[in-house]
């Protein structure tokens, strides 16, 4: 993607309000849109911002996101207190990271199309190394 401003331009109002009748346009830098991106990627995730890098690049009009994201490691107790055979459960109570991995996608989808109003044709995630949340410390 280019590094100068993006041709996503804001719609003017139509309004009968003296201010509603400026005239002008707003444009998002690629930088700007880059950093919107990580940001709604992190949020998706739930991670601290900052953990997430994203590529853009134009896909015939609209915008096609990657986006390099760590794997949220729960804490050790966290796991085998969702372990199905710990109470005979038969469906484990966390979501694989493929499943958390298309609630991100949708997620992003929806929130930086939302933000910045752009339309997004696809999301692809790279899951890159393991980022550890807090946990409880062994008695």
């Amino acid at each position: 993607m280019s590094a100068g401003p993006t041709h996503v331009q804001k719609r003017q109002s139509q309004g009968t309000h003296p201010r509603d009748s400026r005239t002008g346009h707003t444009r998002i830098t690629s930088r700007a849109l880059t950093q919107a991106v990580e940001a709604v990627a992190a949020q998706a995730f739930g991670l601290p911002a900052g953990t997430v890098k994203a590529k853009l690049r134009d896909d015939g009009g609209l915008l096609a996101i990657t986006v390099a994201v760590p794997l949220a490691a729960p804490p050790l107790l966290d796991l085998a207190a969702a372990d199905p055979a710990a109470e005979g459960r038969a469906e484990p109570v966390m979501p694989t990271v493929f499943e958390q991995s298309d609630m991100a996608r949708a997620a992003i989808i929806k929130h930086t199309s939302a933000v910045t109003g752009t339309t997004v044709s696809r999301v692809d995630i790279r899951l890159t190394d393991c980022h550890r949340s807090g946990g409880k410390a062994l008695p």
